[in-house]
């Protein structure tokens, strides 16, 4: 064999050994990734409400992502994921004020909490505290 050719063997042999090696880091953000039935108390109404909402995964910031209809409003909010947790910043959407929130992913389950504050007029402001959990559907 030349010297070349054994050259060039070594070096592919090293190349597929070292991207063997290589581990792939899991992103935390694809738990919550999917569609969920959601069940969401307020402090405010006697009984919950149910609905479906959807989290995509934000293609241009590793740490966030988007849930659709969210507060039952046809809302879509980003939240940061952090591990199994998930962190809601303060955003304003039309009438709708997302105040805060917290949450955390286990076993194919969120549980979250949040306040939103509704800005019907300048005289008539709701704000509303809540419970939510979210459970997959596919």
């Amino acid at each position: 064999m030349s010297g070349l050719r054994v050259l060039s063997v070594l070096v592919i042999i090293t190349g597929l050994v070292f991207t063997s090696c290589e581990t792939t880091e899991f992103d935390s953000r694809r738990n919550f990734r999917g569609t969920w039935n959601v069940e969401e108390y307020s402090y405010r109404l006697p009984m919950p409400s149910y609905f479906q909402s959807r989290i995509t995964l934000d293609e241009f910031n590793e740490e966030n992502i988007f849930i659709e209809n969210f507060y039952d409003a046809g809302l879509e909010i980003s939240a940061m994921v952090v591990g199994s947790k998930v962190f809601i910043p303060y955003q304003q959407i039309g009438m709708f004020e997302i105040l805060d929130g917290y949450g955390g992913y286990s076993e194919n389950m969120i549980s979250m909490s949040y306040v939103v504050r509704i800005n019907i007029s300048d005289e008539q402001v709701i704000t509303d505290t809540l419970e939510a959990y979210f459970t997959k559907r596919y």
